[in-house]
């Protein structure tokens, strides 16, 4: 990073699988990614045609349990080095998005019905936060 350098991270997720569960509560299991721009500051001049000098993103697999109020009660990640033991764990009751997930661990590939939150890729997301911060 330079002088004046910006960088910017937006998080996103995919949701892979959900479950309403006995008690009332529901698991939702999904990939959890940070989406990062370097270097945005001298290249705001245009805020139409922003450009930045590199990106990157990370991703993790995760889940979490919601109670019947919507509120957060429970959270797992799988953690690097973990494997087929660790997706089955943070999957949990969803095996079927396990043994998905542990067959497709080398090419990873989404379930047919996964589904991105937001509905942006990275540079619609990076033009939605500039258009929403400096009302273009």
């Amino acid at each position: 990073m330079g002088k004046g350098s910006t960088d910017l991270a937006f998080p996103a997720l995919t949701l892979l699988g959900s479950q309403e569960n006995d008690d009332g509560t529901t698991t939702y299991v999904v990939t959890f990614r940070g989406l990062y721009f370097y270097g945005l500051g001298d290249a705001l001049k245009d805020l139409k045609h922003p450009t930045y000098d590199g990106d990157g993103c990370s991703s993790n697999l995760e889940s979490f349990i919601v109670d019947k109020n919507g509120k957060c009660i429970s959270k797992d990640r799988l953690h690097d080095d973990e494997g087929s033991e660790g997706i089955k764990r943070v999957c949990g009751s969803l095996k079927s998005l396990a043994d998905f997930l542990i067959r497709n661990q080398r090419d990873p590939i989404n379930p047919a019905d996964a589904r991105d939150i937001p509905l942006l890729d990275k540079d619609q997301m990076l033009q939605a936060y500039l258009n929403y911060f400096f009302e273009m």
